[in-house]
């Protein structure tokens, strides 16, 4: 998820572009993540994605944000900035919802 999550923000728009984002920052994600199996396949970020249930998805991932913004020492950690998206095409698999990308 953080792998997706890092590849999506950074502009990744399908599991083929989230999985080389990965293998690109490898080494930055073995400082932060135990990958015994290394880099997932693409299939696998479509298999792990498809089984979210996306209302928890989206508390978790709201918590992480509110998380990082503690720790940060802004004037006002209260204001951030949001731009969203649909991801082209991403809705193409047996009627999935699409995905839905925010950036803060």
């Amino acid at each position: 998820m953080f792998m997706s999550v890092c590849a999506i923000l950074c502009g990744a728009d399908d599991w083929n572009r989230i999985r080389l984002f990965a293998r690109t920052k490898e080494d930055w994600f073995r400082k932060h993540l135990i990958l015994p199996g290394g880099i997932p396949v693409a299939i696998t970020f479509s298999r792990v994605f498809a089984v979210l249930d996306p209302e928890e998805f989206r508390l978790i991932f709201i918590q992480w944000i509110r998380d990082v913004l503690s720790g940060l020492k802004l004037s006002d950690s209260r204001i951030v900035a949001l731009d969203g998206k649909t991801v082209k095409g991403s809705a193409w698999n047996n009627g999935k919802d699409a995905i839905h990308m925010v950036n803060a």
